[in-house]
């Protein structure tokens, strides 16, 4: 599942299928075929330079993203005692960090941040970093040793951090996160990730029996007051990860790794 997860994945964001539905309307068009399928490809090349059109000049992925975002809230105030953190991976680039042995940081590096600030604050709780390798080839590094080696780097004591670098996935996340700390009840901890992917997050904890307190970070998303500007790539990136998001919901319950379609609070 993982690998045919990774591979559907490849062709189904919506950059790669403006790609691939782009190529074969200008291919139909340029083969003797059909007056129909000419028809046909002309209405789908239309079709899709509305849609750019769209995207280059109006806040798609922040109409996309702010549901999402906004479904899980930061905590106006966190229980006197906290037990553990929990930093969902993503975090680092394993791949660039491996290949020129240094530490390579992506876009969602608040997931660190708050959870260095939140470490300072609750200095008794564990912190647990979750996460491997995202590629179906597994190099040696997964994101836990890197997060890892950027603690001592930075010069913070992981005394008291779990490096969890098995998992490949959330679901996976959650599982052998829950197996290595065998967390009560009773206990309190915190689950940070970006606050695109809480939702999702929530619901695979929840479904393993582990009820987390969400801290979403890494926000995107500035609607209903979007910043003006006309800019094209940047944003179809954005609505890459967040249709994946989409995507994992739906995939996620369907296959009974989440307790529900949209998680709620």
């Amino acid at each position: 599942m993982f690998t045919f997860s990774k591979l559907f994945w490849l062709v189904a964001q919506p950059s790669k299928l403006f790609w691939i539905f782009g190529s074969l309307s200008v291919l139909s068009l340029c083969l003797p075929l059909a007056s129909r399928i000419h028809r046909l490809a002309k209405i789908m090349l239309a079709c899709l330079f509305l849609l750019l059109t769209l995207i280059v000049f109006f806040p798609v992925d922040d109409w996309l993203g702010y549901p999402l975002e906004q479904r899980f809230s930061q905590p106006k105030s966190l229980p006197e005692t906290i037990d553990g953190i929990i930093v969902l991976g993503g975090t680092f680039d394993t791949v660039l960090t491996e290949r020129h042995q240094q530490v390579s940081i992506n876009g969602a590096i608040e997931r660190v941040t708050e959870a260095i600030h939140l470490h300072n604050q609750y200095p008794e709780a564990k912190l647990l970093y979750t996460g491997g390798s995202g590629f179906i080839k597994q190099g040696e590094l997964g994101g836990a040793d890197i997060a890892r080696q950027f603690f001592t780097e930075i010069g913070i004591s992981s005394e008291n951090f779990i490096f969890e670098s098995k998992s490949r996935n959330t679901f996976e996340n959650a599982e052998f996160s829950k197996t290595l700390v065998n967390p009560t009840q009773e206990e309190n901890w915190i689950l940070i990730t970006s606050a695109t992917h809480m939702p999702r997050s929530v619901g695979v904890f929840n479904k393993v029996g582990w009820h987390v307190i969400p801290y979403p970070v890494d926000f995107n998303s500035t609607y209903p007051e979007p910043y003006p500007g006309i800019e094209f790539g940047g944003k179809l990136s954005n609505i890459d990860k967040i249709s994946k998001e989409y995507v994992g919901l739906i995939s996620y319950k369907l296959l009974g790794r989440s307790d529900s379609f949209f998680p709620k609070p």
